[in-house]
């Protein structure tokens, strides 16, 4: 497929989960289900998956299928704050969703139980990385699945950046006054806040003190003029790419697979200060109406070989299991950077939970810097 063909199916996207799998659909590499809000609860033995759009397709849990006969029914929500607000306020699915740094907020408000993990036959075959990432284990019991993950860095165009950014990866080059107008971030708080931080080299950017959040403002108030925009649209961002409008953005693995598979240069950087990774895994809900064992046979399924097979081969995400990255492309999984994927996981920086009142004060800065001030 020619650019022009792509950006025309790209156009014809609809996003949702990080604004990227419809989009990887749109271009080809998956059939994604448009979003069906199923019935609000299961009755009793019935099993009720809170996730993200994306996430039901039948290749990510067929042992399931194949014990049951039957999928579960799936409920979707837009992002984390959704699917905690709608969990919180008494929706009882019997597994969501979250990204590891809202799992303590989960945790810390009794809406989720802790998982056995003995009940997991294909537990020993996780990376050890994601066993232990931050809001997986509380106390000395799990209460957290991850079964994909993913980075986010530089995505950029190798063609038409400067040769010394291809030798030296680094965050810094969102902010090359050469590029002024050329270069995109994504609109989300931690997109913007993070990298900043890990730019100016501070500790944790998590919890910075009032004089490092000063400093990042200044920092992003440096950059504002040299962004084209800060990016909602994943589409719309590849689309910039694909065309030379953008030469370098904010983005993520699976974004650079694509582009690339479809013949545009593209290159994804392991910056010096720091690879941002995520994760994306399943909890046990509190006072869930459905049959316990299915929701452990579910989580079991996501995390087979198989089933991360099919993810790294439908998104360029990162599986649980270990043994599904020897069954696909090595120089798919170069590409987008996790060909070692133990070694992705324990050289990345992890987003964590961003905790009152570093929250607020994080959330105020971004609002200020939007309407410049």
């Amino acid at each position: 497929m020619d650019t022009k063909q792509f950006l025309r199916d790209l156009a014809d996207g609809k996003l949702s989960r990080r604004d990227i799998m419809t989009a990887m659909s749109a271009v080809g590499l998956a059939s994604v289900s448009m979003p069906v809000l199923r019935r609000p609860a299961a009755a009793a033995g019935d099993l009720t998956v809170f996730t993200w759009s994306g996430y039901e397709l039948p290749e990510f849990y067929e042992a399931y299928t194949a014990k049951y006969g039957s999928d579960p029914d799936f409920s979707f929500y837009a992002d984390n704050d959704e699917a905690f607000q709608k969990v919180n306020a008494g929706f009882r699915p019997d597994l969501v969703c979250p990204s590891n740094p809202l799992v303590k907020k989960f945790h810390d408000a009794g809406i989720i139980k802790p998982i056995d993990t003995s009940r997991l036959s294909n537990w020993p075959d996780m990376l050890d990385g994601l066993k232990t990432v931050d809001g997986t284990v509380f106390g000395d019991q799990t209460w957290y699945v991850p079964w994909d993950w993913g980075t986010s860095s530089v995505v950029y165009r190798p063609d038409l950046v400067d040769p010394e950014y291809i030798e030296n990866n680094t965050w810094k080059i969102l902010w090359d006054e050469r590029y002024a107008g050329r270069l995109a971030t994504n609109d989300q708080m931690d997109s913007i806040v993070i990298p900043a931080a890990l730019v100016l080299g501070i500790e944790n950017p998590f919890a910075m003190t009032d004089d490092e959040i000063a400093q990042v403002k200044e920092f992003l108030v440096e950059q504002r003029p040299l962004l084209r925009y800060y990016w909602q649209s994943e589409t719309d961002v590849a689309q910039a790419m694909a065309t030379g409008e953008v030469v370098a953005a904010y983005g993520w693995n699976s974004t650079a697979a694509a582009l690339s598979n479809h013949g545009v240069p593209t290159g994804y950087m392991v910056p010096v200060e720091g690879i941002l990774t995520w994760t994306d895994g399943y909890c046990l809900v509190e006072g869930s109406a459905g049959d316990e064992q299915k929701a452990y046979d579910f989580m079991d399924a996501v995390i087979s070989v198989e089933a991360g097979v099919a993810l790294l081969n439908t998104y360029g995400f990162g599986a649980a299991n270990r043994k599904s990255f020897e069954l696909v492309d090595q120089e798919m999984l170069e590409g987008i950077g996790i060909a070692n994927p133990e070694e992705a996981l324990a050289t990345g920086v992890y987003f964590e939970t961003i905790e009152s009142p570093w929250r607020e004060k994080y959330l105020n800065m971004v609002d200020e810097l939007r309407a410049g001030a």
